[in-house]
């Protein structure tokens, strides 16, 4: 009866998602076009298209979010079809060891997976592109420079990198691929020798099967984990591996600046009333909600950004309600696949009070 009622209350109507969005121009200065950087993460960006990286850039997107294999797949059946063959692929950076036949391709599934559709081609020569050209009238040393976007130069870009099966095999892969920042100095990174922060353009985020050890044991650490927002609270043990020895830490933003979960589905419940309006012994707010902002703010308190993924699509109703109820339990970065829609709907936000201390 409950599922009936929830998938029955369509509410009113979202109008403004029909209106156009101004902003969107693809161009070659895709980055010069928004004002300011959402925080939002395109989910999955490889899937919004041909010019997926223009779209997001052109939005503002804060986060920009790439499913990443090592190719050529393993399975015999699959690599006629993929049709791959050397030619296809980038060649790893000089004094590299690492195989020239293979490289990483973006894709969310193992159909999806085209021998021309590198990582570097789409999304990493691309944005070296972007920063190079805005920092090409730089000549101060030291930490300054310019970011993605002209209009909000300072802000950094979160890219996630959600490695797909073995994260083992695409580490190095990709760390060879991030060099080219590296040596520009164009990447946030944290020394764990000094306890130093420096801030780049760009912030490098593992997520998926991302392997914990070899983040944590980084002396630059210039990938950084995208921690489980539901045990935050709680310490993670790292094993023993050729990384270094069996550690338990607790999460920081050293190592994660970002932690996500999938939202549980009990928390689709509270968006009906009974459910977010009873009061506890003690006179305050005991609900779904209050649960789902303890989340938030343990990231927040230890300087995380909050991320909730896999909020329903359909209805469009329930997911812009779902919406509204991560906002006012305060996650950090919207977590999206309907990337104009949430632009407007993040605009739509700016400057209202979430009543954050109603718990």
């Amino acid at each position: 009866m409950v599922i009936i009622v929830l998938l029955g209350w369509g509410g009113q109507g979202d109008s403004w998602i029909k209106h156009p969005d101004r902003n969107i121009h693809h161009g070659k200065n895709v980055s010069s076009v928004p004002n300011a950087v959402i925080l939002a993460n395109s989910h999955n960006d490889e899937m919004q298209g041909g010019n997926a990286l223009n779209l997001a850039l052109s939005l503002g997107y804060g986060f920009i979010e790439i499913d990443t294999y090592l190719g050529p797949t393993p399975a015999p059946a699959l690599s006629p079809k993929l049709g791959y063959s050397s030619s296809n692929f980038s060649t790893p950076s000089s004094n590299s060891t690492l195989d020239p036949s293979l490289t990483l391709l973006a894709g969310h599934d193992l159909i999806d997976l085209k021998a021309q559709r590198t990582l570097k081609k789409l999304y990493f020569d691309p944005l070296l592109d972007i920063l190079d050209r805005n920092n090409r009238n730089s000549t101060a040393a030291g930490d300054a420079w310019t970011g993605i976007y002209e209009k909000d130069p300072t802000k950094e870009v979160g890219i996630l990198i959600d490695m797909k099966r073995d994260g083992e095999l695409i580490w190095p892969y990709l760390l060879d691929s991030l060099q080219p920042f590296i040596s520009k100095n164009y990447l946030t990174y944290y020394n764990t020798t000094s306890s130093t922060w420096h801030h780049g353009p760009l912030v490098i985020i593992g997520t998926g099967s991302t392997p914990l050890s070899k983040v944590y044991y980084q002396d630059v650490r210039y990938i950084f984990y995208d921690a489980p927002l539901l045990t935050l609270h709680n310490p993670i043990i790292i094993p023993e591996s050729e990384d270094g020895p069996s550690l338990n830490v607790e999460w920081n933003k050293e190592i994660s600046p970002m932690a996500s979960s999938k939202l549980p589905f009990k928390y689709y419940f509270s968006i009906i009333p009974f459910f977010f309006s009873h009061a506890s012994s003690r006179g305050k707010k005991n609900t779904m909600r209050c649960r789902l902002q303890r989340y938030t703010s343990t990231a927040q308190e230890k300087g995380i950004k909050s991320r909730w993924w896999g909020v329903i699509g359909t209805p469009n109703w329930l997911k812009v309600k779902m919406w509204e109820v991560l906002w006012e339990t305060g996650q950090d970065v919207l977590n999206t696949d309907d990337l104009i829609q949430s632009k407007l709907w993040l605009e739509n936000k700016r400057g209202k009070d979430r009543n954050l201390d109603r718990c």
